[in-house]
């Protein structure tokens, strides 16, 4: 696999340029981890025309060099991270500093702008924009998650008995995720039966599963930052004549949807033809 980071910070000092941007403060973790590789919980990426340095604190003394190489430069500010950010800025003297304004908290933006007043720009989805093409690597990822998510699925699902609860199935559900190699959820496990299937959101329950019941399971897994995210219904036992046309009239609808769907159309657009 071939190391990225070094293309995407070029392409983002590209699109900073066209904007009229010096300096970008990345706080947002999925497009941190993409820059330079930190999984850390917390951090800040400060991106120059000739530097991007990630500044985190003390509980990442260690994995932070070893994650971010020789993409980024680490400094481990062990007092206030904030701090070390504006001495960069100062030292940076720029002209137009961006923040993402679509991740970074109204307490964080006013402390950015406490310190450098009108050069504070707030942007919005400045390095989502270069992540929607995905690579080959991205794209494998995605598989991979995809496929070890199908995979702990067909495990489990031979194993459900009427009379144990939502919370039964979701506990080994996230279980065969894990032991597959799932980083952690995307998402909460959503294990709803019988009536409480119908809920769009539903919070896993201790209902106990009925003999008759609809069964929606919706999970996902993640592989090297990528997620998958998976919706199964089965019915418990024998379905009657009611599930059988509610599940083929959901069928055709997505079946419809697949084969009528194209590049260029909105989401709105191939909602509808669902």
């Amino acid at each position: 696999m071939r190391d990225r980071r070094g293309d995407r910070q070029a392409a983002l000092r590209h699109e900073l340029e066209r904007r009229g941007i010096d300096v970008l403060l990345v706080t947002h973790l999925p497009n941190i981890r993409w820059l330079t590789g930190f999984t850390g919980s917390a951090g800040t990426v400060v991106v120059t025309g000739d530097r991007v340095v990630l500044v985190t604190d003390f509980r990442y003394a260690v994995q932070a060099p070893q994650e971010v190489g020789g993409s980024a430069e680490a400094v481990i500010e062990r007092s206030s991270v904030w701090a070390r950010v504006r001495r960069l800025l100062a030292d940076a003297d720029p002209g137009q500093v961006g923040f993402e304004a679509q991740a970074m908290s109204v307490h964080d933006a006013e402390r950015v702008r406490g310190s450098i007043g009108n050069a504070a720009v707030a942007t919005v989805d400045v390095v989502e924009a270069l992540r929607q093409v995905k690579d080959d690597d991205e794209v494998a990822a995605i598989r991979a998650a995809g496929s070890l998510a199908l995979d702990a699925l067909a495990a489990v699902l031979p194993t459900i008995r009427i009379g144990e609860r939502e919370l039964d199935v979701a506990a080994r559900l996230e279980h065969a995720l894990r032991v597959r190699g799932s980083e952690w959820h995307p998402f909460e496990t959503i294990v709803a039966s019988g009536p409480r299937s119908a809920l769009p959101h539903a919070r896993t329950s201790s209902r106990e599963l009925g003999r008759g019941d609809l069964l929606l399971i919706d999970f996902g897994a993640r592989v090297d930052g990528y997620c998958a995210d998976v919706t199964r219904t089965v019915v418990l036992g024998q379905a009657d004549q009611h599930q059988r046309t509610v599940y083929e009239l959901v069928r055709e609808s997505q079946q419809r949807a697949r084969e009528g769907i194209r590049g260029g159309m909105t989401g709105r657009e191939a909602d509808t033809l669902a």
